[in-house]
C-alpha cells in the first residue's frame, strides 16, 4: 500500500468522524412517549383488586347526627364566628391508616379579657350529660362516656389563643381579641347507627 493510498484512507476516516460528530449535535433529542395502554393499564390491574377486596366507605353519613348533637347548643354567644369547618369523615384509599373523624371546628373571636368561655361551655355540656370541664384552663378536652346514645364516641376540644399568641394560618380576629377554637369529633362512628 502506497503512502498516498494510506493518506486517502485516513482522510476518509477523519471526514466520517467529523461528519458523525457534527450530525450528533444537530440531531433532536429523543422524546419518550407513553401510550394509554402502558402504565395506566398496569395501575388499573394493581388498584382494581384493592377496590374490590377492601371495604372503603366514602362517607360515614353522620351529618344528621352531628347537626342534632353538640353543634346545636354550643354556639358561644359572646363570640363572633371567624371560620367554620365541617366534615363527615370522608375516607379515600390512601387515607385508610388515618381517616378524618366526622365532626366540625369553629373559630370564635372573643374579647381578650373574656375568661368565661370555658365556664359557659362547662354549664351547657353538663346539662347534656358530659363530665365537668376545667373553667380556668386554656386547653380542654372532654370525652363523653356512659351514655347509650353516644357510646363514648364524642370528643370536644376547647383551645384559647390569647392576643399576640395566635398561630399563623388561623383567621385574624379584631385587634386585641382572642380566638376560641371549638372542635367536636366522633371518634368511633361505627358505634352510632346513623354513621355506618
Amino acid at each position: 500500500m502506497t503512502d498516498s493510498t494510506w493518506l486517502a484512507i485516513q482522510c476518509c476516516w477523519i471526514a466520517w468522524l467529523a461528519y458523525w460528530v457534527i450530525t450528533a449535535f444537530a440531531t433532536k433529542r429523543t422524546i419518550e412517549r407513553r401510550g394509554f395502554i402502558g402504565y395506566r393499564l398496569v395501575a388499573a390491574v394493581v388498584i382494581a383488586p384493592l377496590l374490590v377486596l377492601l371495604p372503603v366507605p366514602t362517607t360515614f353519613g353522620c351529618r344528621a347526627f352531628i347537626d342534632a348533637s353538640a353543634e346545636a347548643g354550643l354556639a358561644y354567644p359572646d363570640g363572633r364566628v371567624l371560620s367554620y369547618q365541617s366534615h363527615e369523615g370522608v375516607r379515600q384509599l390512601i387515607e385508610l391508616s388515618s381517616p378524618q373523624p366526622p365532626g366540625f371546628t369553629k373559630y370564635f373571636a372573643i374579647s381578650g379579657d373574656d375568661r368565661g368561655a370555658f365556664r359557659w361551655f362547662d354549664q351547657r355540656l353538663r346539662a347534656m350529660g358530659w363530665g365537668p370541664l376545667n373553667p380556668d384552663a386554656d386547653l380542654q378536652v372532654s370525652q363523653s362516656s356512659g351514655d347509650a346514645a353516644r357510646g363514648g364516641t364524642e370528643v370536644i376540644s376547647l383551645v384559647r389563643f390569647d392576643p399576640g399568641r395566635i398561630p399563623p394560618g388561623l383567621a385574624t380576629p379584631p385587634e386585641g381579641q382572642a380566638i376560641l377554637r371549638f372542635t367536636y369529633l366522633i371518634l368511633e362512628p361505627t358505634r352510632i347507627p346513623a354513621c355506618r
